[in-house]
């Protein structure tokens, strides 16, 4: 295919330019906006060739799944439990044309003074009879429960390193005061 270029493009005439569209974008249209249609072309002839893909994925017409998964591991560089064949090949689609994220996903650094929230789900009855439990023995909140009982699990199994972080917060001071003033 020779070199586009927008001179080139507009000095075409309208059926020229939407056959010209076809082959670059691949669908056909009625558009009589030369304008438009140069500005498309240009824009698909760019995005094809900043997303070469590294194989060619016209064998994943017969591919099975594990074969499709396998692709989309390569290509876009994390595995996928997914085991519908329609959405693995538009995932490989997607990722060939660069419309999606490539390469493992990124993980937030948290920092010293961060202060995480751990999803903890429960039924409702086991809910309350924790919260009878926790008023019987004066506690304030359910979090003061909760992080009561992992520090006397790991004071039990003499992880008290580990244990005294959940009292003194991050740990890293001693004289620091506590996240807590729960005793074990």
């Amino acid at each position: 295919m020779t070199e586009l270029n927008e001179a080139d493009l507009g000095a075409m005439r309208l059926p020229e330019l939407q056959r010209r569209y076809v082959e670059i974008v691949g669908e056909p249209t009625r558009c009589p906006n030369k304008a438009w249609l140069v500005r498309k072309i240009l824009e698909a002839a760019t995005t094809r060739a900043a997303s070469t893909p590294s194989k060619p994925s016209a064998s994943s017409k017969t591919a099975s799944v594990d074969q499709l998964q396998a692709q989309h591991l390569e290509l876009i560089g994390r595995p996928t439990n997914s085991r519908h064949v329609g959405y693995l090949r538009w995932r490989l689609r997607q990722a060939e044309r660069g419309l999606i994220r490539i390469g493992a996903e990124p993980r937030a650094a948290h920092g010293a003074d961060d202060v995480l929230v751990l999803p903890l789900r429960m039924p409702a009855p086991v809910v309350e009879r924790l919260d009878e439990v926790r008023r019987r023995l004066g506690l304030r909140s359910r979090a003061e429960l909760f992080r009561r009982a992992p520090h006397r699990y790991l004071v039990d199994f003499d992880e008290r390193e580990a244990a005294a972080l959940l009292l003194r917060g991050d740990g890293s001071d001693a004289d620091a005061p506590p996240v807590s003033k729960a005793r074990s």
